[in-house]
């Protein structure tokens, strides 16, 4: 099996899941006292679906190696700097600037 193939088929299995549900919801087969209770469910019931196929399916695939996974993460990766650069600051600035400015516009 291929290297992402427990966290694809987990994603897919959970999507599949959470829209059979709305899909029972809408044709009256499931009843709820409201939609958001039922949008809480078919949340929950992808989340459960997805977690158990990734555990499933992880049983079966075999483990990488400690050094196949150097660089996964951002903690792994080798660093030039830690120095938080100007372009950082920037992007930061720009969320910021669009947090306030989506403040006003909805209000």
């Amino acid at each position: 099996m291929g290297d992402a193939t427990a966290g694809f088929w987990g994603l897919l299995a959970g999507v599949v899941a959470a829209i059979a549900h709305n899909i029972a919801v809408r044709g009256h087969a499931i009843g709820y006292g409201s939609d958001l209770l039922a949008s809480f469910y078919g949340a929950a019931y992808g989340f459960g679906i997805s977690l158990a196929t990734i555990a499933l399916i992880s049983m079966f695939t075999r483990r990488k190696n400690i050094e196949d996974l150097a660089g996964v993460t951002y903690f792994t990766c080798e660093k030039e700097s830690n120095v938080i650069t100007p372009r950082i600051w920037i992007f930061a600035g720009c969320i910021v600037a669009a947090c306030i400015a989506l403040n006003f516009i909805f209000r």
